[in-house]
């Protein structure tokens, strides 16, 4: 008999709002709740007032506590909320974190949600100008993350290196070296490793951009292709550009059951491990491996009584093409297969620290429409 505290995925939302016009912007709580209702008719239930806890993933915004602002605004008032720092990782963290407290018993429906209008600031800051946001004051009541190291040595931070594009390029130079590439080469792997991404973005129709883009399209500096960091182009970056918000809900067995939820819209989260590489990278041993994603492979792996060839569905965290190489090497997943769902950072959207709520969200649709598979998302 199935532990009644057993945590479900029951609901999913996700959206694009594209304007074209700087008085079309919808600030990001606004696409929050717009997702959060998308994820509440996605459980064909009306739970959102039912809700115990709000829980947002920190965004570009400035926002003091969004999730009071939203438990508000879906009647849900008085409920926990729960924030994060920056960082990529913590739409998982976040799940992971809240199929424990459903699994121990201490909640038995959450709301999950987040937002980015990369796009609309972008275009803002062009005119002069800015989006505006309404004030949330407030404290979280928990705020994940809160003792997290600083990203960046102090001598590096002394060499001017404090952005993604100046780390993830060193570690893509690293793997052309390992591997005993030409530049020519490495360049050619690199971009049609790219171009199955954008393969998948064509299929997914939540995906930013959509297009046909080749290998040879992806490697070639043009004038909508510039340059960025070398070996990257602009096609190999994470996409920020993008107005982008999703949510998920999350309950017990024993919760869907009392709402009604039908049973074929269950989603299992199977295992949920985390880990960590030194935080700065100048001290790592090499800038081509991963020994925090090899452990944390093995031990989900190992927890699941899976093996690499039984992932049905893989999204490896792709904000650049380096990450994705070495996470493939370290799970023992082959360059060649579909390791993205959503098409990546790049092509499906890089909503920055939001992405993984994205990936998830596509996965809970896959694996809905294939409940006999399985599926891995890292972050």
């Amino acid at each position: 008999m199935i532990n009644p505290n057993t945590p479900i995925l029951i609901g999913a939302g996700h959206l694009q709002h594209r304007i074209n016009d700087l008085q079309d912007a919808v600030e990001p709580i606004d696409l929050m709740l717009k997702a959060c209702r998308l994820a509440e008719e996605d459980t064909q239930s009306r739970l959102l007032d039912k809700v115990q806890s709000v829980r947002v993933i920190r965004g570009m915004w400035t926002y003091e506590n969004p999730a009071r602002y939203i438990a508000e605004q879906i009647g849900a008032v008085g409920s926990q909320t729960v924030g994060t720092v920056f960082g990529g990782n913590y739409n998982q963290v976040m799940v992971n974190q809240t199929a424990e407290n459903i699994l121990v018993g201490d909640l038995d429906l959450v709301l999950i949600a987040g937002a980015e209008i990369g796009y609309s600031q972008a275009k803002a800051r062009k005119a002069g100008t800015h989006v505006n946001m309404r004030d949330t004051p407030g404290s979280y009541d928990v705020l994940l993350g809160g003792s997290q190291q600083p990203e960046h040595h102090e001598y590096e931070i002394a060499k001017g290196i404090q952005t993604p594009i100046q780390v993830y390029p060193i570690y893509e130079n690293a793997i052309r070296f390992h591997r005993g590439e030409s530049i020519e080469d490495h360049s050619r792997r690199v971009s049609e490793l790219w171009s199955r991404f954008n393969d998948v973005a064509q299929d997914n129709p939540h995906a930013w951009i959509r297009k046909d883009i080749s290998a040879e399209e992806i490697r070639t500096i043009s004038k909508s292709n510039r340059a960025v960091s070398f070996p990257y182009t602009k096609l190999m970056n994470s996409n920020n550009a993008v107005d982008m918000a999703a949510a998920l809900i999350m309950c017990s067995v024993e919760k869907a059951k009392k709402l009604a939820i039908p049973e074929h819209l269950w989603v299992y989260p199977h295992a949920g491990v985390e880990g960590r590489d030194h935080f700065s990278a100048s001290v790592r041993d090499n800038f081509y491996s991963s020994p925090a994603i090899r452990l944390v492979g093995e031990r989900i792996l190992n927890l699941t009584g899976s093996s690499a060839n039984d992932l049905d569905y893989v999204d490896l965290y792709s904000c650049f093409p380096s990450a994705v190489q070495i996470a493939a090497a370290e799970l023992g997943l082959s360059e060649s297969q579909p390791l993205t769902v959503t098409g990546g950072l790049t092509f499906g959207g890089g909503p920055v620290n939001n992405y993984v709520m994205h990936s998830i969200a596509r996965m809970v649709e896959l694996l809905r429409a294939s409940p006999e598979k399985k599926g891995l998302i890292t972050a």
